[in-house]
């Protein structure tokens, strides 16, 4: 109880400071050039921007679809996106234990007698989508200049002790984890590797569902008058989203507005663009889960406090 108060302590503290910090940005921009940025946007670029970044949630919902089709799980796609979305809606509106994936999987119970397989299907899906993420990392080290920046003889001493920080940091919130999930973990790598092909799919599922996503902040980027290009949007979303699985703030707010404004001035974005640019993906990104809020009431009241309490901590058995 005393480690969940201290793990919730310091999620409010770092979602406060990095908002602060983000805010106080804002606070330096020239607002007339904001605005002149946002003129610049034509309404189709916004529209198809939504239309990518939608785009990559149903890929999502498809992704988690070819996991349960390969254990004979009798559902639909149009019933897989549902679950999808309203887990989605879930984490990113409700301040509510109840996560996006608890909801999943207690979802899920209604289509399976199986409480590991339904608990390792969004363990192994959330998972799939780590890697294709963390695949694009190798970008994030070209574009960034990462042997450089850790040159003993460069000025980024600083810089070093903080990426060890982080680095400490992700790695215990990976163990925590790891020791958390790994019934459902070792669960979903047994049934699942007698299907390998579905795993297969999966991945690449996985790999649309970002590209689509990182196509999307680019037609922003661009319109904004940011000078980037496609490969360099996936490198910054890359480490963005390694910086966001530290549990230092809630859902990653304000951490995340912080990192994208830093990161695209690094590729030659000004302050007014960068911190534009990252209120306009994260509204864009709430509002592509906004289709759970017809779905979640719905699935809120099909389960039980008991189906709620099993799917936080799983048990070695199945129903």
């Amino acid at each position: 109880m005393k480690k969940r108060r201290l793990q919730t302590f310091i999620q409010i503290t770092g979602t406060l400071l990095s908002g602060g910090v983000f805010l106080w940005l804002l606070a330096k921009q020239d607002w007339q050039q904001v605005l002149q940025s946002l003129e610049n946007i034509p309404g189709w670029a916004i529209l198809a921007s939504f239309g990518f970044v939608l785009a990559g949630q149903l890929a999502n919902s498809l992704r988690w679809y070819v996991l349960l089709r390969a254990q004979q799980i009798p559902i639909s796609i149009p019933q897989t996106a549902r679950i999808v979305f309203s887990g989605a809606f879930a984490s990113n509106f409700l301040p509510s234990t109840i996560g996006g994936d608890v909801l999943r999987v207690v979802s899920l119970f209604r289509f399976s007698s199986s409480r590991l397989v339904a608990v390792g299907s969004v363990v192994l899906d959330r998972l799939l989508n780590v890697i294709a993420m963390l695949s694009f990392l190798p970008l994030s080290w070209y574009v960034f200049d990462v042997p450089g920046l850790l040159s003993p003889t460069s000025w980024q001493t600083g810089v070093m002790t903080s990426l060890a920080w982080i680095g400490e940091r992700w790695a215990g919130k990976m163990r925590g984890l790891w020791r958390k999930f790994i019934g459902p973990v070792q669960t979903a790598f047994r049934e699942w590797s007698r299907q390998p092909l579905s795993l297969l799919k999966a991945l690449v599922i996985s790999w649309i569902s970002l590209i689509v996503v990182f196509i999307g902040v680019w037609i922003i980027a661009i319109h904004i008058g940011i000078p980037v290009a496609l490969y360099q949007v996936a490198a910054i979303s890359a480490l963005v989203y390694l910086l966001t699985l530290l549990p230092i703030s809630i859902n990653g707010y304000g951490l995340r507005e912080v990192a994208v404004t830093a990161l695209y001035i690094q590729v030659g974005a000004t302050l007014e663009q960068a911190s534009t640019l990252a209120l306009l993906t994260r509204v864009l990104s709430l509002l592509a889960t906004l289709p759970g809020a017809l779905w979640i009431s719905q699935m809120l009241a099909m389960q039980r406090p008991a189906d709620l309490g099993e799917a936080s901590y799983p048990s070695g058995g199945e129903e």
